[in-house]
């Protein structure tokens, strides 16, 4: 039998948005020594310049760095690390030394009452103020989720027959896999470090790159050409083909796969040269403080200026007429079909706008996961073999969805201390 699975409160926000979660590798000791790395890289690489606080102080003194840490003024920059160091502390509270010392040395039943103990203490006892849920627990494929919103797939004619049922009129299925189910719906633009160095990182692989994008305006084409690339962006990778989503969700045998399905009227799909793709995607030249507060700053506002500057470069038509709202917008969109790899893989994108700042991911994001994923699979590691030797029959596999490579994605995120 393998064991429950325990959630800390805060990832109850995940589950009870409709999102599973396999705990197994959330509650290992490493995952404290990862998210104290990604600590200790915000902290090494910000742009801010704060001296008072590293991770130095934070290890030796963790009373004393809080107290530093509140006196910030930026309050973005704030909830960013104040988010790293819960997270820490969710994880040094549910796999404490003294925890890892019993189940070190327990075996069998004794070690199967240990983890319902912990279980009830600390997973049930969070969703008592929690209604209108139904919670069960898969032991076989280990994950715990909320019943009749994740699916498991036991075989490839399961997946088919799911989503068979799902196409409504004037909408359009998009698919998205992750080979590890536990990934959030953010793009890697806004993971680590990467979202202070937006700009940077955008002409850094330009030059770098240059014949690639030679003769390129569109900002978001030059976006799609860095994605496969795998330089971080404010892209996210969708599909309208679900052999190819599966593929990705199967490519890494070692965690369980989620294939996510969203359906999305065919009214609110944009195109590559639409004027709202243009201003979502040109933000990615401004420094990583640009703010904006659509109480005060309304359409032809000078805050603007070198927004539209930019924009002029790509479409010299565009006038003054930057909505603020649609910088927080996030949008489903299909590109130009101009390279093999977009062609092979069916691509199509989800264009993440900013925050209040630019650094920080739009809100809708968050809704887009809530309200246009109509349905989660969860494909087991156990599976995942036997999927990609299905698949291999319909000829896709990685010889005929990538027709290119490149490694000069490593040489920018090193660069810039983004993994």
């Amino acid at each position: 039998m393998t064991s429950f699975q325990y959630i800390s409160q805060y990832l109850l926000e995940i589950l009870t948005n409709k999102k599973h979660f396999n705990i197994d590798d959330e509650l290992q000791k490493y995952n404290i020594e990862k998210r104290e790395g990604v600590l200790r890289n915000i902290l090494e690489n910000n742009p801010f310049g704060f001296e008072d606080l590293s991770f130095e102080l934070y290890k030796k003194d963790n009373e004393q760095f809080l107290i530093y840490l509140q006196q910030l003024e930026n309050i973005y920059f704030k909830e960013m690390l104040l988010e790293q160091i819960n997270l820490i502390n969710d994880y040094k509270s549910l796999w404490s030394q003294e925890i890892d010392e019993r189940f070190r040395n327990t075996r069998g039943r004794v070690r199967e009452r240990l983890h319902r103990e912990l279980f009830e203490r600390e997973f049930l006892r969070s969703f008592e103020q929690v209604n209108n849920f139904s919670l069960d627990i898969n032991e076989e494929l280990n994950i715990c989720y909320i019943k009749n919103e994740v699916e498991f797939a036991a075989k490839l004619s399961d997946i088919f027959e799911s989503i068979e049922t799902l196409h409504k009129n004037k909408s359009t299925l998009f698919f998205r896999g992750h080979d590890n189910a536990s990934y959030r719906l953010i793009p890697s633009i806004y993971r680590d470090n990467a979202p202070f160095y937006e700009k940077e990182i955008f002409y850094d692989t330009i030059s770098t790159i240059s014949q690639e994008v030679n003769g390129i305006n569109s900002a978001f084409e030059i976006l799609t050409k860095f994605q496969h690339f795998g330089t971080p962006t404010r892209l996210l990778d969708i599909t309208t083909n679900p052999l190819v989503a599966l593929f990705f969700a199967c490519k890494v045998n070692s965690k369980d796969g989620e294939l996510l399905i969203f359906s999305v009227k065919n009214s609110e799909i944009k195109l590559f040269d639409s004027d709202t793709v243009s201003v979502v995607t040109n933000i990615v030249k401004l420094p990583y403080d640009f703010d904006i507060d659509c109480a005060v700053h309304k359409v032809k506002d000078k805050k603007f200026d070198e927004l539209v500057h930019k924009i002029r470069n790509e479409k010299p038509y565009f006038e003054n007429l930057v909505l603020c709202d649609d910088l927080k917008k996030s949008f489903f969109v299909k590109p130009k079909l101009d390279n093999p790899r977009l062609i092979k893989q069916s691509g199509a994108f989800i264009v993440c706008g900013m925050d209040k700042v630019k650094y920080l991911p739009s809100n809708e994001i968050l809704d887009i996961e809530k309200n246009k994923v109509i349905k989660r699979i969860v494909i087991s590691k156990n599976l995942k073999k036997k999927i990609n030797d299905s698949l291999d029959v319909f000829n896709i596999s990685s010889g005929s969805l990538f027709p290119e490579l490149s490694d000069v994605a490593g040489y920018i995120k090193n660069r810039y201390g983004v993994r």
